[in-house]
């Protein structure tokens, strides 16, 4: 099969089926890989549609400018070709003809000594293999027991929660999917991010936010790490020496792994999790967190429950996929409002899917049993927070007092009584 007539198989089929190109796009397939010039547009068209509007669809690639005109004729010699073959076979073979093809363009090249030409097909030969699934091969006891042998004397892989009643619970464990639910009011925000800025210490941290601007978290972050009143610092009302402290502050938060993307004006689902690979490829991502997860939009779906089964089983698996701990965030239906004395949340209570908790090895939720107090007088300014783990795969269940300092947004651990 000649090259050429390989590529067009490649991208035909991903024009047939228009609907799946964030499949293709695990399979590993990317502009790069095409030595088509305008086969290479094409597909680089198709990528930037998808992350302008979270999907492509035919309209999307008959656009009548002359470049797209261009565009037409070579999708429909791509559709004569034969189709029939499973993508996963043709991107396998596609891979192949361009690792073939990448090693002999290292090795005719002159800009490289041979040792750097022996490095290079390395790092050609690594990068085709991590696209290969891992869950596909079958591991017997002597390879379980290499795994986990490396695995225990590996301690950057335990990656710990900042607050060490919860680590007594379970931890960020590389592939794991953790849920954070509360109803609103109950401090989840200020949770998360709090949970960011310490983790982020350590660890590289990526903050997915679908509520707050950029300003509005940098200045939570001031008046956790400074102690300065977040209306002070929203307001602008500072004192020189409070000035100074925000200076010092600042500076120290440089050292900081935390990173923050903003997804207000574009919460498409699809969109979000191409946006959180690129950046895993950039700086190895420890810990994702997603503020939160029903502002997320996927198409396609027939209800708000599938909806959200879909991005919660997603999420898992890029946990798995990327080796790092996401976090999410999720709303809780009103029905704990209705209940009586006791309205702790329970597993039912998470908001629009029983999927949340399927695809979840944590579930906790945060409650604030003062919110609900109204004729027992209280502190203005202080709350305890209960961080109640109702689901653990690895690990038991129980409840962690934590205090909330409301003017400030931090919240830390209390002692047991």
């Amino acid at each position: 099969m000649i090259y050429n007539e390989l590529e067009a198989q490649v991208l035909g089929k991903i024009y047939m089926s228009l609907g799946d190109l964030p499949f293709f796009l695990e399979l590993g397939l990317k502009p790069k890989h095409f030595v088509d010039p305008e086969y290479k547009v094409i597909f680089q068209k198709m990528l930037d549609v998808l992350d302008e509007k979270g999907k492509v669809d035919i309209a999307d690639l008959t656009k009548t400018d002359e470049e797209w005109s261009e565009a037409d004729a070579l999708m429909d010699n791509c559709k004569l070709i034969d189709i029939q073959v499973p993508i996963q076979n043709l991107i396998e073979s596609y891979n192949e003809y361009y690792l073939k093809s990448e090693i002999g363009k290292i090795l005719e090249s002159e800009y490289y000594s041979l040792d750097n030409k022996v490095e290079r097909i390395v790092q050609k030969v690594n990068e085709l293999n991590t696209q290969k699934k891992e869950e596909n091969k079958v591991f017997g006891m002597k390879e379980l027991s290499n795994i986990w042998y490396k695995d225990f004397e590996d301690e950057k892989s335990i990656v710990k929660i900042p607050y060490e009643d919860i680590n007594r619970y379970f931890t960020f464990e590389p592939g794991s999917l953790v849920t954070a639910g509360a109803r609103p009011a109950m401090g989840k925000t200020a949770f998360a991010l709090n949970l960011a800025l310490l983790a982020a210490k350590e660890y590289n941290v990526l903050y997915i936010n679908l509520e707050m601007s950029n300003v509005q978290i940098m200045q939570r972050f001031l008046s956790i790490r400074t102690g300065i009143e977040l209306n002070k610092i929203k307001n602008k009302r500072l004192s020189d020496e409070e000035l100074t402290r925000i200076n010092l502050a600042i500076e120290k938060l440089q050292d900081s792994k935390f990173r923050s993307m903003s997804c207000e004006d574009n919460p498409n689902f699809n969109f979000i999790i191409r946006k959180i690979k690129r950046e895993h490829e950039k700086n190895n991502l420890q810990v994702i967190i997603v503020d939160y997860l029903t502002l997320m939009t996927a198409s396609g779906f027939q209800s708000k429950n599938y909806e959200v089964e879909y991005m919660a089983n997603r999420l898992k698996l890029l946990a798995t996929e990327l080796n790092c701990c996401i976090v999410v965030l999720a709303q809780l239906n009103r029905a704990v409002e209705t209940r009586g004395a006791d309205k702790r949340p329970l597993l039912a209570d998470l908001r629009d899917s029983g999927g949340i908790e399927q695809a979840s090895n944590v579930v906790a939720f945060l409650h604030r049993e003062d919110y609900y107090q109204k004729n027992v007088v209280k502190a203005k300014d202080f709350s305890e927070i209960e961080f109640i783990i109702r689901k653990n795969r690895s690990g038991e269940l129980g409840t962690v007092r934590l205090g909330f300092d409301k003017k400030i947004q931090r919240i830390g651990a209390m002692k047991d009584e």
